[in-house]
């Protein structure tokens, strides 16, 4: 009897400890916008598939910063609405095969994608600057970069399986975003 008291009482103490587990300690952060919002500076946690919470401490996480999660090894990273930034080298060097940028996102900062195994990425309408090689060395096969992307940077596709691009034809390209041999096709986009 007692051995089944024992063992209900490590339950219950288990149960209460999973219950107050918090993903979002998880996470080095910082407070950026006079303390209005929250930037994720590293990833503390065990998980290879990670989801990042919307709020930590009860305010909203809008930045990624820079290389907080490069080189973990991860396979899949969600990130909430409230994203607007995505710093230099924020998910490089891991094992990314998809990612959708949130609607919020208007910069990818340089390097912030590259070395992953991307075949797909959804680019948001909103999103204004990709910066020089965000997406370099990834098996992307095609993309449809949104009307409202004014710029560019140097390389930031090459190295991957492009067939076809499609970009806004406000764009001026300079030759060097894509690899030589592909197809990019420029139209007016919305």
């Amino acid at each position: 009897m007692k051995k089944l008291t024992l063992l209900i009482a490590l339950v219950t103490a288990l149960s209460a400890h999973a219950q107050q587990y918090c993903p979002e300690y998880d996470f080095e952060t910082i407070l950026v916008g006079g303390g209005a919002s929250v930037m994720i500076l590293g990833y503390l946690g065990p998980n290879l598939a990670v989801r990042i919470p919307p709020r930590i401490q009860g305010l909203p996480v809008t930045h990624i910063g820079e290389e907080a999660f490069a080189d973990l090894h991860l396979t899949s990273v969600n990130l909430p609405d409230s994203i607007i930034y995505i710093g230099e080298e924020a998910f490089a060097g891991n094992h990314l095969t998809s990612f959708t940028i949130p609607r919020g996102v208007t910069r990818i900062a340089r390097w912030a994608f590259a070395e992953n195994l991307l075949t797909s990425i959804t680019i948001p309408y909103g999103v204004i600057f990709i910066e020089e090689e965000a997406f370099l060395y990834n098996q992307l096969i095609s993309i449809y970069i949104p009307g409202s992307v004014v710029y560019i940077g140097s390389g930031a596709f090459m190295e991957n399986q492009l067939c076809s691009v499609t970009v806004p034809g406000h764009i001026d390209l300079w030759g060097d975003e894509f690899d030589p041999d592909v197809t990019v096709t420029s139209v007016l986009i919305h």
